[in-house]
């Protein structure tokens, strides 16, 4: 689970944004948006294919902050989802 995004980020733009570094990391990427606002609710669960992958993708990710067009000061948390 990816938590603190900002709200502006769509589906395409945040596949687009964790692409950069994690191309064809991961299989499954879903990132819940408010249709009345358009905005999405600052988390989104994403399945990794392998371990490795989610170790790096720890790595790179949690605990830094969102290096993109929004003007945010939000900090990146990776979590395992509780289902």
């Amino acid at each position: 689970m990816i938590k603190n995004i900002p709200n502006k980020f769509t589906q395409e733009g945040l596949r687009s944004y964790l692409e950069r570094t994690h191309l064809g990391a991961f299989d499954f990427l879903y990132l819940p948006i408010d249709f009345e606002t358009l905005c999405n609710f600052g988390y989104a669960f994403i399945n990794m294919k392998d371990l490795a992958q989610v170790k790096s993708f720890h790595k790179k990710f949690n605990g830094s902050r969102w290096n993109c067009q929004f003007n945010t000061k939000k900090v990146c948390e990776i979590t395992y989802a509780r289902i």
